[in-house]
């Protein structure tokens, strides 16, 4: 954690924290998981809306589901949107821990699922990559370095205007 003091161009000292290697490596994994949470909803939209030929389908029953499924994606994209802003300011993780969380926690029992069924093996690297790097941005996130610029109180300006 470092703290940098700079002029405000009135006399005063004002600090800048700026965020540990490990921070601003989750903010960029979390932002990929973002851009992906908004393609798998796009490709969901895709499904529920558009061409529905050659897919295997229950009319409602499978409209519902994807219409649910595109729902989680959206709200896991938005989560990740403000867990990353909050994230860079030093606030809370939750935001991204949350969507991130589902993402391991849903993701490890469908990886041993599919090792166990017929699954191809780039299959498995693709699935197992993705809960790796959910993963690695969950303990990115908790890292000492990381907790302590959390829990450090952000540098604030003088109280008083300066110069009158």
């Amino acid at each position: 954690m470092r703290t940098r003091t700079r002029d405000d161009g009135h006399g005063a000292a004002t600090a800048k924290r700026h965020a540990p290697a490990a921070v601003l490596a989750a903010a960029v994994l979390t932002g990929l998981f973002t851009v992906a949470f908004l393609v798998e909803a796009g490709i969901t939209a895709d499904i529920l809306f558009g061409h529905k030929a050659g897919l295997a389908h229950a009319a409602a029953v499978a409209d519902r589901g994807a219409a649910t499924v595109l729902v989680l994606f959206l709200v896991a994209a938005g989560w990740s949107v403000v867990g990353t802003a909050r994230l860079l300011r030093g606030q809370d993780v939750r935001a991204v821990a949350i969507p991130l969380g589902a993402v391991v926690l849903i993701g490890i029992p469908g990886e041993i699922a599919d090792a166990i069924g017929t699954a191809s093996g780039s299959s498995l690297a693709i699935g197992a990559g993705i809960v790796a790097a959910a993963g690695l941005t969950l303990a990115l996130l908790f890292t000492p370095a990381a907790r302590a610029w959390r829990r450090a109180p952000a540098p604030r300006g003088p109280a008083t205007p300066t110069g009158l």
